[in-house]
């Protein structure tokens, strides 16, 4: 009897070690290397705006991209303090 109490704690101590890496752990880290990534590919800081060039025929970074919308990207941070946001609308795209 006791070596299935020690089993069944056993399982439940890694159930329980398994759900606090996925709901802790697991998204940090996915979203450590996507900003990452991003800042990598775009060449630029953080709290910055980057609009995409229009969409072409030739154009795949999103799938199935519309020539009506215009994509653009921002890795911010407001760990520190507020962020206040404001844009301009980049030539051409009126």
């Amino acid at each position: 009897m006791k070596n299935w109490f020690r089993w069944i704690i056993l399982t439940l101590a890694l159930a329980v070690v398994f759900h606090l890496l996925t709901v802790t752990l697991f998204p940090r880290v996915i979203m450590a290397v996507a900003i990452r990534r991003i800042l990598n590919r775009s060449g630029s800081e953080i709290n910055t705006l980057i609009h995409s060039p229009r969409v072409t025929v030739d154009s795949r970074q999103v799938v199935k991209p519309s020539p009506d919308l215009l994509y653009s990207i921002c890795v911010y941070d407001v760990s520190e303090k507020p962020l206040r946001i404001t844009a301009t609308v980049p030539d051409g795209t009126a």
